[in-house]
């Protein structure tokens, strides 16, 4: 089994945007906080999709399943309409927004309930989504091979 931690996805995410930095640069493709605009959104909101949120939903309810979470695109603060979400564990439990660059490229996570920036160093990431009648699991770890 190829299995790998919602956080391992996290952060291979995080790195293929660091990666797209100097290209987004050249090609003049604002990515900085305050400067973002809706071509850094699509590219990643594309990334997020493919490398984080797909493998995570397939792993837990298959690709049939998938379709009936409700995940709002990258970016967009929690709502309650949502049925499926990421967390990050700091010693609270938050849902995640996107990535912020405080001191480098994408090296903190903005939540949205508190509203508040969370150093990637040392985060701890999970999946979690509403199985109905009012309970939640939590996915650590995903089974690429099963996706």
């Amino acid at each position: 089994m190829a299995s790998i931690t919602v956080t391992d996805l996290i952060l291979n995410f995080v790195e293929a945007c660091r990666a797209l930095v100097p290209s987004l640069n050249r090609a003049e493709v604002p990515w900085k906080d305050g400067q973002q605009g809706d071509g850094w959104d699509r590219v990643a909101e594309a990334l997020f999709k493919t490398l984080v949120s797909e493998p995570c939903a397939f792993h837990a309810c298959g690709e049939a399943g998938a379709a009936r979470l409700r995940m709002l695109p990258y970016g967009f603060l929690p709502s309650a309409e949502c049925n499926a979400w990421f967390t990050v564990e700091d010693g609270h439990s938050n849902r995640i927004v996107d990535l912020v660059s405080v001191e480098h490229p994408f090296d903190h996570v903005r939540c949205g309930d508190p509203h508040r920036l969370v150093p990637l160093i040392g985060a701890q990431f999970a999946f979690v989504y509403d199985k109905g009648g009012g309970l939640q699991h939590r996915v650590d770890a995903v089974d690429l091979e099963a996706v």
